[in-house]
């Protein structure tokens, strides 16, 4: 049994959570960058988690039609889904706005990882990290913070699932 990790990054916190989540698994798992010009075979995974991070409200748009593209071949299998976001207050709305409405529907999981002002950033999304940093401290909000915990929960989903597929036995030749 294969669990295929697919994720959309912008800053590597995604990569990150992708690591501990295969950790976590007590399945073999291959993790999978998202990039738009790829072409994945999902017919060799036999569960998926799907995620990506939240930049200004929004999942990576190419990621988002990717997953409306590949829906039916998703929801065939077991599947759990995570998003990155600094206002996990808003998780809901961006798990409603960013996955398909079918996929959110039959996902074992959904899970906030949390997210991370850390980083290596450029220019202007340095600037928007500390204007998001400044909002927050006037407002007397925490900062965003990591919360790779939540992964238990789509680990023990996927392993869950995967247990009680049958497996495919051969039988003895005569």
């Amino acid at each position: 049994m294969k669990v295929g990790i697919i994720y959309a990054t912008h800053f590597g916190y995604c990569s990150d959570a992708a690591k501990q989540l295969r950790k976590k698994l007590q399945n073999p798992s291959e993790i999978i960058s998202f990039d738009y010009k790829g072409r994945y075979d999902l017919s060799e995974f036999d569960a998926l988690v799907l995620g990506g991070s939240i930049r200004m409200g929004l999942l990576d748009q190419d990621f988002i039609g990717w997953l409306h593209g590949h829906k039916d071949e998703i929801i065939e299998k077991p599947y759990a889904l995570f998003l990155a976001c600094g206002f996990s207050e808003n998780f809901d709305d961006y798990v409603k706005n960013c996955f398909p409405k079918e996929i959110v529907e039959h996902a074992l999981a959904i899970e906030c990882i949390g997210g991370n002002l850390e980083g290596n950033y450029k220019f202007y999304d340095k600037w928007l990290v500390k204007m998001m940093a400044n909002k927050l401290n006037k407002e007397g909000k925490e900062a965003p913070r990591p919360l790779l915990e939540n992964l238990e929960t789509i680990a023990t989903a996927i392993d869950g699932a995967l247990q009680s597929i049958p497996q495919d036995s051969e039988e003895p030749e005569d």
